[in-house]
């Protein structure tokens, strides 16, 4: 879940992959991806993540659920990919969903491969009404003159990239310059991996657009991120009554 820093109400769901390995515990993108892309196997995991996306968002829709806006992280090989519009105007067609409440993560590393051509998908994307977020700000080094034209939605920064035993006066200057270049861009500013409630309050003193992180509330099953979708004002797993767990085939998570 992505909470309203200000708040605390839920603000949008992210896909988190994971893999539950037969008769074994669950396990992380982290964990296999490296495995994935020296198969090269990373376009089929994608294409499989974002229709799960649509079916699951679809099957919400039915049930009459309040909707929020879905995040999927896409690779730097997607990315690149020509058809990556067609394939989310060809699931949102068949699902009859449409895509504009779709956010794409993009991490800088894509972008910075090759600028020019950056520019052109973000902006085909945003035409059509795909939100993007430029995801792992602060990972790699984009020019200031690229940033500029890149429409994106949302930038995220990773919580762990500030040490959380560093000065106070200096952390917080930190988390302002980088929601000072946010706002230049009319962007969203969420952190991410806010894992500990002392960081969630100093960035609750900094007034951040968005937060996401274990000290907001843990990854879920697609039952558990539909009790948050029908009380958006409380997503604690404390707080909200969760239906029993659906049967094993639900293996996406919010």
């Amino acid at each position: 879940p992505i909470g309203d820093a200000g708040s605390g109400d839920l603000r949008g769901l992210e896909a988190f992959l994971r893999w539950q390995r037969p008769g074994g515990r669950e396990q992380a993108a982290g964990e296999f991806m490296a495995l994935a892309e020296q198969r090269r196997l990373v376009p089929e995991l994608g294409a499989w993540v974002m229709e799960e996306v649509f079916r699951q968002y679809r099957e919400w829709l039915r049930e009459g659920l309040p909707m929020v806006p879905i995040t999927v992280n896409v690779a730097n090989a997607e990315f690149a990919s020509r058809d990556l519009l067609g394939q989310i105007e060809r699931l949102g067609a068949r699902y009859e969903t449409g895509w504009q409440w779709l956010r794409l993560d993009i991490k800088e590393a894509a972008v910075v491969a090759d600028a020019a051509h950056s520019i052109r998908k973000l902006s085909e994307l945003r035409e059509a009404g795909v939100g993007t977020n430029l995801d792992n700000f602060g990972s790699s080094f984009i020019p200031l003159g690229y940033l500029t034209q890149l429409p994106f939605r949302g930038i995220k920064l990773d919580a762990m990239l500030i040490d959380e035993k560093q000065n106070r006066q200096r952390r917080d200057a930190l988390f302002n310059v980088v929601q000072s270049i946010a706002q230049v861009f009319s962007a969203q500013l969420i952190v991410t991996r806010v894992e500990t409630a002392k960081m969630r309050e100093a960035l609750q003193r900094q007034r951040i657009d968005y937060l996401q992180g274990y000290a907001i509330a843990r990854p879920a099953h697609a039952m558990e991120a539909a009790a948050w979708l029908r009380r958006p004002e409380s997503m604690t797993q404390e707080e909200v009554a969760v239906p029993a767990r659906a049967a094993p085939r639900r293996r996406n998570r919010g």
